[in-house]
């Protein structure tokens, strides 16, 4: 009797046993699957971490292009405007130059 339910208790305690096993290998598996996961993602996320700072170069590139063009808009805004003095100036100058043939020319003739 004693034989009997040591055996028995052998038995119970080897299917413990197994399905500690069992469990054991599935956790395991899932641990390799989980760090494998992991790897994958810590190299998605460097990935994205460099695509990140280049477009954060390419922005400073294009903001220093945008600095860049709005200054050379301001020279030409500047550049215009002294044109459009010049202009106005020498307009003047060849209404006054004008005047001053019409009023020769007539001294001319009252001359004649």
């Amino acid at each position: 009797k004693r034989l009997d339910h040591l055996s028995h208790r052998n038995s119970q305690l080897q299917e413990k046993n197994e399905h500690l096993e069992q469990q054991l290998k599935w956790e395991k598996e899932v641990k390799r699957q989980n760090e494998k996961e992991n790897e994958q993602l810590e190299q998605q996320l460097e990935r994205e971490k460099e695509a990140k700072r280049q477009n954060e170069q390419e922005n400073e590139q294009l903001k220093r292009q945008l600095e860049q063009k709005e200054q050379e808009n301001e020279q030409l805004k500047q550049q215009l405007k002294w044109e459009k003095e010049e202009k106005k100036q020498n307009e003047q100058e060849n209404e006054q130059l004008k005047q001053l043939l019409e009023q020769k020319e007539q001294e001319k003739t009252q001359k004649e």
